[in-house]
């Protein structure tokens, strides 16, 4: 009898091995048939990569140039992530592939077409870098690169170690910045949602959101956006406190408790909050001596949240304040000259105007227009889900404040004319967490999919117009690249090298005491450059005033393109006629597509 037990037990035992096996199985197929769509999309994508010749890209740029395998391919890679996100139950690998697959279709694509870094101030990075890896130190104290030298110096060990080219480094650091970003993120939206599907679709949103503000080239910045993510990471999983606080004490008080109501977060872990706060220090201070701006746009969120009592311990605000403003009294020289000073100004609304007012071409235009509903729409989203959530703000307030905390900068800071642009690229992440976590408290699970296929495919589209649109603009010709490292290391010492736009391959802060460039003022492009023959001689007027030893005129294709796609300098095509026959000009070198002219006194 016994044995009989034993058998019947035995054979339900493999009964139900038998049933499990067969589950996984299943689930490995129905897994396999969601990436069926990805890996169909990647070969559309790259089919449609290898038929484009990037010096064929017109103004409108690459959405405009490609075949429709492009869009195929798009189409394919955003309907399979909406169909696997769409389970109750998704699998987590599954949406991890289609993220990669977008990150890499989105960031990889320029790198694959070019072969050589995009944007031209890259390129003064990458001379800051090799500086660094040859002499082994800051060489010049006084340049504002070498100052904020974190990511310098990490390049040029890495560089000098591993003899990996800086150049081939640069190339591919959008592509490795996002993934980064994406891990990061991944790990921060776990800690501040419950449904396992919101991370992924964050992610996601937030790819597609940022992807146009194009600030993940190799730079201080991109690499402080990752330092600030891992900063958040920090503090969300270790730092935000649980305990209500008390409605005694005034307004304070009440807002902090009125903060908190409605809060389903995980919050007030104790376990490693030491050594968590260590760690938040540690980053910190590698951001503060890494990027001019992001230590204080860290410092608005944390305070925000320090001010609701969601953080502690609560001296953090201060210690963080006192490393960044330690740093930036001895360096406050360089940033009056680089940037005006800390505050140019407290009109918000010219502050985050970016390039609103300036001479423009149409197909500029269009891709501004693009950009502009894309964020306005973002952030429009995000409000309406914020203020939906008036009655148990504690549901929302974590990603509401990180999201618009960084606003504080318009009111100080034009940076540039960039302000906007970084203000809503640390904007985008917590808008796309709100975004996210409204999309699947929706009840119709049809709505939600068409929610995600439909509005992550038109938001992918005007993105990427925003990122590719000026690709004919940011990216060199191998002959352009090959003549910016000759002219650094032929022109004689001291020389001046003066441009017609500000759009050519140099590392012109690499040494500065080697040669200096200038270009050629506004006013003389605008105003005095015309075909009767003018436009050379008040260009000679203007070298002469430099009293320049050495003075070289440089002209290229990428300055070309620049002038044609923000229409402006104009006079580009005249000033290139004439210097054929000029006097004062005698043709110093020429590479395809770059022409130099040496001055004659």
């Amino acid at each position: 009898m016994a044995d009989s037990s034993s058998a019947v037990s035995a054979n339900r035992t493999r009964a139900s091995d038998y049933r499990t096996t067969s589950t996984r199985v299943v689930s490995h197929a129905g897994g396999a048939a969601f990436v069926l769509p990805l890996g169909i999309g990647l070969a559309a994508w790259a089919a449609s990569v290898a038929q484009l010749n990037i010096s064929t890209v017109g103004l409108y740029g690459l959405l405009a140039s490609v075949s429709a395998w492009f869009f195929v391919g798009i189409a394919l890679l955003v309907g399979g992530f909406a169909l696997e996100i769409s389970r109750v139950r998704p699998r987590q690998w599954v949406l991890a592939l289609y993220i990669v697959a977008l990150v890499i279709v989105i960031h990889a694509t320029v790198p694959l077409l070019s072969h050589a870094p995009e944007y031209s101030w890259v390129y003064k990075h990458i001379g800051v870098a090799r500086t660094l890896a040859a002499n082994g130190r800051v060489s010049n104290p006084n340049n504002i690169y070498q100052d904020w030298p974190a990511l310098f110096a990490a390049l040029a060990g890495i560089s000098k170690e591993s003899g990996v080219n800086v150049f081939g480094i640069a190339r591919w650091a959008p592509l490795a910045f996002e993934l980064l970003n994406c891990l990061m993120l991944f790990a921060i939206f776990r800690v501040l949602s419950r449904d396992r599907r919101v991370p992924a679709l964050g992610v996601v949103l937030f790819e597609i959101a940022a992807a146009w503000v194009g600030q993940d080239y190799l730079s201080p910045q991109a690499f402080d956006y990752v330092l600030w993510l891992g900063f958040v990471l920090i503090m969300v999983r270790w730092l935000l406190m649980a305990e209500p606080a008390s409605t005694r004490g005034g307004a304070v008080a009440r807002l902090q408790a009125y903060a908190r109501r409605g809060a389903d977060l995980p919050l007030g872990r104790d376990a490693g909050h030491t050594l968590a706060v260590v760690a938040a220090l540690l980053i910190f201070a590698t951001m503060v001596v890494t990027h001019q701006l992001t230590p204080y746009i860290a410092i608005a969120g944390v305070g925000a949240l320090t001010v609701l009592d969601l953080v502690r311990p609560r001296w953090l605000l201060l210690a963080t304040a006192m490393m960044a403003v330690g740093y930036l009294i001895p360096h406050y020289q360089l940033i009056e000259t680089a940037y005006g000073g800390i505050f140019s100004g407290f009109n918000v609304v010219q502050n985050g105007a970016g390039r609103i007012g300036v001479p423009t071409s149409a197909a500029e235009a269009f891709t501004a227009n693009c950009v502009r509903l894309l964020s306005v729409a973002v952030w429009l989203l995000a409000v309406g889900i914020v203020v939906r959530a008036w009655r148990a703000p504690g549901r929302v307030v974590v990603p509401a404040v990180l999201a618009f905390s960084p606003f504080v900068v318009l009111f100080a800071q034009n940076y540039g004319g960039e302000a906007i642009y970084r203000v809503f690229l640390f904007s985008a992440p917590w808008c796309s967490l709100l975004i996210a976590s409204a999309v699947y408290r929706l009840r119709a699970a049809a709505l939600r999919f068409a929610i995600v296929a439909l509005g992550v495919g038109i938001a992918l589209m005007l993105s990427l117009q925003g990122l590719y649109g000026a690709v004919a603009v940011y990216t060199f010709s191998p002959a352009e690249v090959t003549s910016g490292l000759w002219l650094y290391d032929h022109v004689p010492v001291g020389s001046t090298i003066i441009t017609a736009a500000d759009n050519f391959p140099l590392l012109d802060v690499a040494n500065p005491g080697r040669y200096t460039v200038t270009k050629i003022p506004d006013d003389i492009q605008y105003g005095a450059i015309t075909v009767n023959g003018a436009s050379v001689a008040s260009v000679d007027g203007f070298v002469r005033g430099l009293h320049a030893k050495h003075a070289y005129l440089l002209l290229s294709r990428s300055m070309l393109e620049y002038a044609r796609y923000y229409n402006s300098p104009t006079g580009i095509p005249t000033l290139t006629r004439e210097l054929r026959t000029a006097r004062a000009w005698k043709l110093y070198y020429r590479n395809g597509d770059v022409t130099v002219y040496r001055f004659r006194h």
